[in-house]
């Protein structure tokens, strides 16, 4: 699932665990990424419940832009901070995960594609090489 939220106030606790407090900073990685003391360890990262996904929450003007559909923490946090250091505005960064999803959801389709093919290519092999044996079985009758 992907998405952009914005509104005043805070996002359903029904979707989301809460737990990517933009508050207290506890410093930056190696690579720069905003850590936090949630549960994730990343500043304006929160997991969602029920889910494996990640979500970015950033607060701008007193609304919450959330936008979700990360498969790992990490990759929300990195968004998170091309957010927070201007890198990219909101919508740019929905539109970049959008992007994202659609290509691995063709990617994905491709590989159950090319699968599918390839059981009814060992398939069609098989019920060959059984014709086949049949053919020399009769051949060899024959001699």
């Amino acid at each position: 699932m992907i998405g952009l939220h914005l509104r005043g106030g805070a996002p359903n606790p029904d979707l989301f665990t809460g737990d990517e407090d933009e508050g207290e900073d506890a410093g930056k990685s190696p690579e720069g990424l905003y850590l936090s003391n949630n549960a994730t360890g990343y500043k304006g990262v929160g997991k969602q419940t029920n889910s494996e996904t990640f979500y970015v929450r950033k607060t701008i003007e007193g609304f919450n832009a959330l936008i979700y559909g990360f498969t790992t923490a990490i990759e929300a946090a990195r968004m998170y901070k091309r957010i927070v250091d201007g890198d990219v505005t909101v919508e740019e960064a929905r539109e970049e995960v959008a992007k994202e999803a659609w290509k691995k959801k063709k990617e994905a389709e491709a590989k159950k594609k090319k699968e599918a093919v390839k059981a009814n290519l060992e398939t069609q092999k098989k019920e060959l090489e059984a014709k086949l044996e049949e053919i020399y079985e009769k051949l060899a009758a024959l001699e």
